[in-house]
């Protein structure tokens, strides 16, 4: 048997950056980047060999690769996953 585990509730980045600005109460803004710019950034930040597939992996999530919504964890630990907004909010604390 094969598990595809996820949260009950897919997020995109927009939604992050909304719920990073809600708790933090600072606004955080996304901005989607061409790849070969996300590259750029990535190399400036001192990453090299690793940007162009970090920064592909980034195109494929936003594009809604990773974004399919199963219950097979919840049916595994026996409860609803936790919302993206109290994870972040209980790693903030």
């Amino acid at each position: 048997m094969v598990y595809e585990l996820s949260g009950d509730v897919a997020w995109d980045y927009e939604t992050l950056a909304e719920v990073i600005s809600e708790i933090s109460g600072k606004p955080v803004t996304y901005t989607d980047l061409s790849t070969d710019d996300h590259v750029a950034a990535l190399k400036q930040q001192g990453l090299d060999d690793a940007a162009a597939f970090a920064a592909q992996l980034d195109a494929d999530i936003a594009a809604g690769t990773l974004s399919g919504v199963t219950t097979d964890l919840t049916r595994l630990i026996g409860r609803p996953t936790v919302p993206l907004i109290d994870t972040l909010g209980a790693a903030a604390a």
